[in-house]
């Protein structure tokens, strides 16, 4: 007699329906290397979301350090508030795109739930809260879209809508197996357009503010060097001071330009096409394996470029 498996999570969000022998003997090693690169991008991508404002700080100090003629003030000429105390970037905004990749997993932790053998009361309490979480974080779109000018966040409101009521009715069917299939397959569409959504502003938010950056800090530190009046003159460990700083800053650029945090959803949304594929069988497990160690290896670069950053940054303000 094979005992109760409780199917992996994140094997349900991406639409594969499986019997527990199958998923324990086949699909157990890509589906276990999968979740694991989706929880690290996740945690990744969140970090850089969450600095984008104190990055935009640094480059304005940085910007004053290198120009002392400057003044430090809290509006500029336009009358416009500087990154002394403005933020650049909404925090609402990032937290409601925070929030949302967290609930995808979430959402895949509880299809993993009705799959199982938990009991239904506690069942139905956590796809509730589940539920109230998504509910919120709709009701925080709509307010971004409509009070705070957000641009993107009315293209969130339909598929997070459409999610809710899958999980209202998934908790409320008595039939599991009917209810977790009718989760996979419906929640197929909605899943790939947040996926692509935040995609999308990953690439418009995170990637190209973090280029810019990069890229004003290592143009001003090369003016500053370029700049100096008496360098020759200069004590070497001065010039080896500056010089590092710029050493550091070339390595920061390049590695931003080469690791894009939008490129680990895109190779998700891969695994996911992949996954789908095989529960509609137009999709072989072969295709699927690829999909996932490919996903995998995107996810392992973009790790040590990140990690990578985080400790040039680290060097420049510690």
């Amino acid at each position: 007699m094979i005992p109760s498996l409780r199917i992996p999570g994140y094997l349900l969000l991406f639409g594969v329906w499986l019997t527990p022998l199958a998923c324990q003997r086949a699909y157990k090693a890509p589906i276990e290397s999968l979740q694991k690169s989706t929880a690290a991008a996740t945690s990744a991508i969140s970090t850089y979301y969450n600095a984008l404002n104190q990055y935009e700080r640094d480059l304005y100090f940085l910007t004053l350090l290198l120009n002392p003629g400057q003044r430090v003030e809290e509006v500029d000429a336009q009358g416009k508030e500087t990154a002394l105390m403005a933020d650049a970037f909404d925090p609402a905004a990032v937290q409601a795109r925070v929030a949302l990749l967290a609930q995808l997993a979430l959402y895949a932790d509880n299809l993993s739930a009705l799959a199982g053998n938990e009991a239904p009361k506690q069942l139905r309490t956590s796809m509730a809260a589940l539920g109230s979480s998504l509910g919120a974080i709709q009701t925080t779109f709509a307010e971004l879209q409509h009070q705070r000018a957000d641009e993107q966040a009315a293209a969130y409101i339909s598929p997070i809508g459409t999610l809710i009521g899958i999980v209202g009715e998934a908790a409320l069917t008595n039939q599991r197996d009917r209810a977790v299939r009718q989760a996979i397959f419906q929640g197929e569409a909605p899943i790939n357009q947040l996926l692509d959504f935040l995609t999308k502003d990953l690439d418009r938010y995170v990637y190209l503010a973090q280029k810019t950056g990069d890229d004003q800090k290592l143009t001003q530190l090369m003016v500053a060097y370029n700049n100096l009046a008496n360098r020759k003159a200069m004590p070497y460990e001065e010039l080896k001071k500056r010089l590092t700083e710029i050493q550091r800053a070339a390595e920061q650029l390049r590695l931003t330009r080469a690791n894009r945090p939008s490129d680990v959803l895109r190779s998700l949304k891969k695994s996911h096409a992949a996954l789908v594929g095989v529960a509609k069988q137009t999709h072989t497990f072969e295709q699927f394996r690829t999909t996932v160690l490919a996903y995998e290896t995107q996810v392992d670069t973009f790790l040590k470029a990140a990690q990578r950053i985080n400790e040039l940054r680290k060097a420049d303000h510690p």
